[in-house]
């Protein structure tokens, strides 16, 4: 540099550096921190309340699909259900009796015709009441791993009340986010290495 130029660091020339060409694969991985979720979950909650009476699966432990979990106290449904289906044995023998004696000429149809109606709600309230003691049997949804539950033996559950959770861990997802500048270099089939 010129004489004033305060430009240079002085007279020499100038450091190069020099290295034999080579090919070479560079990567551009990325790494994330994220989360483990079933494919399959869901909080079993019963949908009518009641004093549990039977606890049928263990803590962490594995269920199958239609496996009962949880029975609510069912003594007055079972008698509800007693009830009806007598009934309707009732309604049944006199409609068997209205069509015999309509066979003699005793009764008119309208008397057949009533008995008929009078079974089938019969049929219908027998009906609701097994309905009503499905429900108080709380059933597992699909196969898969209890995790821990919240009640014990004797507590009254309300209706929608958390008793447990249920996972299926054949088959996971693996929630996690990467930076905008992977979005174009991210495609289906990639390989992903987990730590855990």
């Amino acid at each position: 540099p010129g004489a004033g130029g305060g430009g240079g660091t002085g007279g020499g020339p100038a450091v190069v550096e020099v290295a034999r060409v080579e090919a070479a694969r560079i990567e551009d991985d990325a790494q994330a921190v994220g989360s483990l979720r079933a494919v399959q979950t869901v909080i079993v909650r019963p949908e009518v309340s009641g004093r549990v009476v039977k606890i049928g699966f263990a803590d962490g432990g594995r269920v199958r699909r239609g496996q009962l979990l949880v029975q609510l106290d069912d003594t007055l449904q079972l008698a509800q259900l007693k009830q009806s289906q007598a009934q309707a044995s009732i309604a049944r023998t006199n409609l068997q009796r209205s069509r015999d004696l309509q066979a003699q000429n005793f009764v008119s149809q309208s008397a057949v015709d009533q008995n008929a109606a009078a079974l089938e709600v019969a049929e219908a309230q027998v009906a609701l009441s097994q309905a009503q003691l499905t429900r108080l049997a709380i059933r597992a949804p699909f196969d898969g791993v209890a995790g821990i539950r919240g009640i014990a033996l004797g507590d009254y559950l309300k209706d929608g009340a958390d008793i447990v959770n249920i996972e299926d861990l054949d088959a996971i997802y693996v929630d996690f986010r990467l930076p905008e500048r992977f979005q174009t270099k991210v495609q289906p089939g990639q390989t992903a290495l987990i730590d855990l």
